[in-house]
Parts: structure tokens; C-alpha cells; sequence
């Protein structure tokens, strides 16, 4: 009897330690098999983060959307999907400009029969006319006056052309800043006739730094026209900067031009001049990493950012489930 119950006991002891092994392999095996998952999760967000920086382009070519699908190890998968949250900010700085709606000062180049003066300053802007025959009448008018018709205020900067007159004239300003790199820049003036004429003069604003011409309305590429009503248009020249700006204080140049036999004038009113830096890029990669049954998820959020050296991520936020 005794030798029977130590029997029993002994072939119930070594079954509880072979289901106790069975469950610690099974448990054993499910967490390596987790870990394995997580690995792979973790090789896709590697993935991304080279493909983003060695592609600076991905964004443009992939449409702003990002996926992997790969098998990484021979039982382990990785599925990666990017999207762009936030491209950057999307406020302007103002770029100061001194008596932007021609308010400050009221007064004009003086026209006497003889020699007329070509240039002067009417408060923050410096003037400057030319005609081809350089008396009083066959020079235009130029300078800053109450007029008929404004968008801001009841004055605004004028270049009036008699049906005599072949020339041009020109209101120019001088900041006190330089061009900030990897930036965009908008300058806005509004632009009419000022009731001065019937019609608008041949119109043109430009942006230099230093010497160098760096945007003109001119350009259709660079311009666009928004029409305010009221015989005026809002003229907006924007451009960009990349690594390397150039040098040098920026400077507005609003000016017209006329020929002979055409009465006509410009008006400038509520000038802006504003750009917008170059804010990172936000993008959100979720990357799954699969292992026989297993899945492992690891969210994050990465910040793009560029400059002359390169492109780099930088990951902002870590989520994994």
C-alpha cells in the first residue's frame, strides 16, 4: 500500500513539473517572440528616418505619404507609414517699413521751367524721376500728397505723367534688416491711379539686397495681382531664400514709367513687406513590427529640419503599444 502511494505521488509530481515546463517554454517563447517584433518595429522606424534624410525630396515624391512593407529577417515582417502633420509654420514677420501708407510727409519735387531737381527725400522715401527732355514740363510729377482715391488714410505716394512727359520716376526705401536663409519673403503695395489719370502708368515693384535685384513684379512668376475695386489692385511679389542669401540691407523700389503722348499715373498706398521662416517639418511614423503571432507598435512623431549640411530627424514624441 505504502509503495503505491509513493507511486502515485511520484507520476503526479513529475506531471505538474512537465505541464510547469510546457507553460514556461510557451511563456519563454511568446515574450523572445514579442521581443523580436519590437526589434522589427524598431528596424522600420531606422528605415524611415534614412530614407527621410537621404531623400530630401521623399515628401514630393511620395505625395507627403510614406510606406514600407518589408520582410526584414526571414520570420519577421515590418509594415511603416509616414504622413506630414504640420508643414511648418505658416505666420509672417513683419519687415519694418517707415511710413508704409505715405502719411508722414506731404510735399513733391519742385518743377521749374529749367533744370528740375531728379531726385530728393520725402520723409522715409528717397525719390527719383527722370525725362528725356529734363525741363519742368517734360519731367513727371513725383512725390506724396492727399489724392482722391487711397486704400489707407487720404494720402498716398504719386508719379503723374503729362501727355509731354518720357520718362519714369521712382519711391525707394532702405530697411533695416537683411535677408533671413531658407525664408520666404512678400512684398504688397497697392497700386491705382489715384484719380490722377484715366489710366494706370506702366507699374513695377521691386526687392533688392544691397545691389542685387532679388524679385520684381515684372516677373508673372513672381507676381500676383489682387484686385481691391475702386481702381485699385493689390501688386504681391514674393520669393524665396535658400542657404546662402545674399548680402547687403533689403530695399523696396516702387516706381512707373511713361512715353509721350500718354497721360497717365501711378498711385502707391499700404505697403507691407513681410517673410516666413522656414519652420521643420512634423511628420508621424507608425511602424508595426510582426513575429509569428506577435505584433509590437511603436508611434512617434519626428521634426525635419534642413539646412547646408544636410537633413536630420528628430524624434519628438514615443508611443508603443
Amino acid at each position: 500500500m505504502l509503495v503505491l502511494i509513493a507511486t502515485v505521488v511520484g507520476f503526479s509530481a513529475a506531471t505538474g513539473i512537465l505541464y510547469s515546463s510546457k507553460t514556461m517554454t510557451r511563456s519563454v517563447f511568446h515574450e523572445v517572440s514579442r521581443m523580436r517584433a519590437r526589434q522589427s518595429a524598431e528596424d522600420g522606424l531606422r528605415i524611415a528616418r534614412f530614407l527621410i534624410e537621404s531623400e530630401p525630396n521623399w515628401a514630393d515624391e511620395l505625395d507627403g505619404n510614406l510606406f514600407i512593407d518589408a520582410d526584414i529577417h526571414p520570420d519577421q515582417r515590418v509594415q511603416v507609414s509616414g504622413t506630414i502633420i504640420d508643414l511648418g509654420s505658416e505666420s509672417w514677420v513683419s519687415v519694418p517699413v517707415l511710413d508704409a501708407g505715405f502719411e508722414l510727409a506731404s510735399s513733391q519735387l519742385p518743377h521749374p521751367l529749367f533744370g528740375p531737381p531728379s531726385s530728393g527725400s520725402n520723409g522715409a522715401w528717397e525719390i527719383t524721376r527722370y525725362g528725356l527732355i529734363n525741363t519742368g514740363p517734360t519731367v513727371p510729377s513725383i512725390g506724396i500728397a492727399g489724392i482722391l482715391s487711397t486704400t489707407e488714410g487720404s494720402s498716398g505716394g504719386f508719379i503723374r505723367f503729362l501727355v509731354a512727359v518720357n520718362g519714369w520716376g521712382r519711391f525707394s526705401q532702405t530697411t533695416t534688416e537683411s535677408l533671413v536663409a531658407n525664408s520666404r519673403y512678400r512684398l504688397s503695395v497697392d497700386v491705382g491711379t489715384g484719380a490722377l489719370a484715366g489710366v494706370l502708368a506702366a507699374t513695377s515693384a521691386s526687392v533688392y539686397a544691397g545691389s542685387e535685384l532679388l524679385a520684381v513684379s515684372d516677373d508673372s512668376e513672381c507676381l500676383t495681382i489682387l484686385n481691391l475695386g475702386g481702381g485699385y489692385s493689390t501688386y504681391q511679389v514674393e520669393f524665396e531664400t535658400d542657404d546662402e542669401p545674399p548680402d547687403g540691407l533689403l530695399r523696396i523700389e516702387l516706381s512707373a514709367s511713361s512715353v509721350v503722348g500718354l497721360l497717365s499715373a501711378t498711385a502707391f498706398d499700404h505697403v507691407r513687406f513681410e517673410h516666413q521662416p522656414d519652420a521643420p517639418m512634423l511628420v508621424e511614423i507608425v511602424s508595426t513590427g510582426q513575429h509569428g503571432p506577435n505584433t509590437y507598435t511603436i508611434r512617434t512623431r519626428l521634426v525635419i529640419e534642413s539646412d547646408a549640411s544636410g537633413t536630420r530627424t528628430r524624434v519628438v514624441d514615443w508611443v508603443e503599444e
